[in-house]
């Protein structure tokens, strides 16, 4: 059975759509509910770069007031869709953090490279988790997801509400909107529309129920959160690396060459140079202006990760795994404390969550700091010089909120023709923090690649 039209397109508005439903379904009146076809039970809708704050601020006005208090979803570092998505949906890790990937040229024995040279390429996997998705905007409708966001917004949502009916057979329905995080990029302000997107929740919610008289279970998620600032300021990456001898490029020829993949309106840029330069170039990179922290991987050590901010302030993180899989993190000071983190590791010590050597299990720093400045940064940032990326790199910068790094010919055009607004990726609470939300169960604070202990995504299309 049809459940409407197929004359029925996405500006088709929503009372047509439900009257259509319903004529079809309800006609002849008596028909029983057993002969109705089998609709989902489970709704699950992504919203890309909606902030945890945001939508705190919308349940207190009184919006999605169906569902549960809103819990964080802590994303991954850097904060960014395409491996913050692969973490949450449990699909292999894409080549790069986002758009490009360092593909590395070695040259002498393959154990010991003696020059070091690569170029940054376009990573063809970088949507990958986004295609799974039963809604994802096809790609050639995605250049409105810039050009108009909030009207794309509309588009997304009603091919949900469209798709979600028109599916039998299949226990949750996924619907991906990429377009609110592009709004956010634009310098828009994304709250109208989620405003809008609470109503048509509820309309859906309302009609499943007249349909089947059963309640629909609805959860909405996000990747990442956003910097909420109005306007990005670039940072001066080209003017501070010539200053102190080396040369910004995406190929790398020798020593004095810092490879950068970024094409986008970013707070984080992943850096590729060579061993021997590596520490000096972190330190450098630490005292540019609009320069949150820096993170190292240790040239040597790969399960030590240096943390460096502004005037001096270094701090380590060190790694062990036991015999069971178990990871445990040990954070020690330097100079300063750059993540601001010793309060928690006297905290943990007072609990007796801490080692004789002074690691503590993952989990306990986990818990511990969920409502920091840099939530779970600890093993946020060793995934993200680990497993988070197939060609994860050895310095990653981190920008404060307001600031974007511009690398890349296209976002140079477009940032000449229009400001940018809102940026993501750095480590910090604004940009890391997404959304988790169900109309059925309390959700609790989590991290992307635990979504599914709380949300099943067992039918989804791997």
């Amino acid at each position: 059975m049809k459940l409407f039209s197929r004359t029925l397109t996405f500006s088709t508005p929503f009372w047509m759509i439900t009257a259509s439903i319903l004529g079809s379904v309800l006609s002849p009146i008596h028909t029983a509910r057993a002969e109705l076809p089998a609709l989902p039970s489970r709704l699950i809708i992504g919203v890309d770069g909606v902030a945890y704050r945001t939508m705190q601020e919308l349940q207190q006005e009184g919006f999605y007031k169906t569902f549960f208090p809103v819990s964080r979803t802590v994303s991954t570092f850097p904060s960014l869709s395409s491996i913050a998505w692969a973490d949450i949906l449990h699909t292999r890790a894409p080549l790069g953090y986002d758009r490009f990937h360092f593909h590395a040229c070695q040259h002498g024995d393959m154990k010991h490279p003696t020059e070091f040279s690569g170029s940054i390429l376009g990573s063809g996997d970088h949507e990958e988790a986004h295609d799974l998705w039963d809604y994802h905007i096809p790609s050639l409708l995605t250049f409105g997801t810039n050009v108009a966001p909030g009207k794309t917004i509309r588009l997304e949502m009603s091919k949900i509400t469209e798709g979600f009916f028109s599916t039998q057979g299949k226990v949750t329905y996924y619907g991906y909107i990429v377009s609110t995080d592009n709004l956010q990029h634009n310098g828009g302000d994304v709250r109208p529309v989620l405003r809008w997107i609470s109503g048509e929740v509820e309309k859906i919610a309302e009609t499943y129920h007249q349909m089947t008289g059963q309640d629909l279970e609805i959860v909405i998620v996000s990747d990442h959160g956003n910097s909420l600032t109005a306007r990005a300021k670039k940072v001066p990456l080209r003017q501070t690396l010539r200053a102190h001898g080396y040369h910004l490029t995406q190929k790398a020829k020798n020593s004095h060459d810092v490879a950068v993949g970024a094409d986008g309106i970013l707070s984080v840029f992943p850096v590729y140079v060579d061993a021997s330069v590596q520490a000096e170039v972190a330190n450098v990179l630490s005292e540019m202006a609009g320069v949150e922290l820096v993170t190292e991987r240790d040239a040597q050590n790969p399960n030590r990760i240096w943390i460096r901010r502004k005037s001096g302030a270094i701090g380590v993180i060190e790694k062990r795994v036991d015999e069971k899989g178990e990871l445990f993190l040990r954070y020690s000071s330097i100079s300063g404390d750059p993540l601001s983190y010793l309060p928690l590791v006297e905290r943990l010590n007072l609990a007796g969550k801490t080692m004789s050597d002074g690691f503590v299990k993952n989990e306990d720093w986990k818990q511990a700091s969920f409502d920091h400045e840099f939530p779970v940064a600890l093993e946020r940032i060793v995934k993200a010089h680990d497993s988070v990326a197939g060609t994860p790199a050895p310095i990653i910068v981190s920008l404060l909120d307001g600031h974007v790094i511009e690398f890349g010919a296209f976002m140079n055009v477009v940032q000449k023709l229009k400001h940018m607004g809102q940026t993501h990726g750095s480590l910090n609470s604004n940009s890391s923090n997404g959304i988790l939300m169900s109309n059925r169960i309390p959700t609790v604070d989590t991290t992307t690649d635990r979504v599914t202990d709380q949300v099943s995504v067992s039918d989804f299309k791997h």
